[in-house]
């Protein structure tokens, strides 16, 4: 998935794309508590402070859509 995402990235530069790692520290794994990261991978779009949608999956394509929907 890594390099869907960073060609996505290159596709959209206007977007600001983050990676966290769960397990690479005390505060990743409370951020992936806090928005409730059941499964890996998993992407959470933001539009205006405020999430969108949220993809559980190598679902590559629903991340675009969703990009694309809040453009």
């Amino acid at each position: 998935m890594l390099p869907k995402f960073v060609a996505l990235s290159e596709e959209y530069p206007d977007v600001t794309f983050l990676k966290c790692i769960g397990d690479s520290s005390a505060e990743a794994s409370a951020l992936m508590k806090r928005e409730g990261v059941r499964s890996v991978p998993s992407f959470h779009v933001w539009k205006d402070g405020s999430k969108v949608d949220t993809i559980s999956g190598a679902r590559i394509e629903d991340v675009e859509a969703a990009i694309k929907g809040c453009m």
